[in-house]
């Protein structure tokens, strides 16, 4: 994407430059929630994974077990 896109373009943060949309959603098929849905994920995840693997406290671990 970055060799066939301007620079000014990608690096545009608020998408003044097409509609106040970013360059990947606009790219997205078949509709940018694909996108956004999939950030939210990774994000979610890595935090989880984050909790999950640094703290040791018996109690958090109670409340993930919840989850499963």
């Amino acid at each position: 994407m970055g060799a066939c896109i301007h620079g000014s373009l990608l690096r545009d943060k608020f998408g003044d430059s097409i509609n106040k949309q970013l360059v990947i959603a606009v790219l997205a098929w078949p509709s940018k929630w694909v996108i956004m849905v999939g950030a939210f994920c990774s994000t979610v995840g890595a935090g989880l994974q984050t909790l999950t693997g640094t703290n040791r406290n018996r109690s958090f671990i109670l409340v993930i077990l919840f989850f499963e």
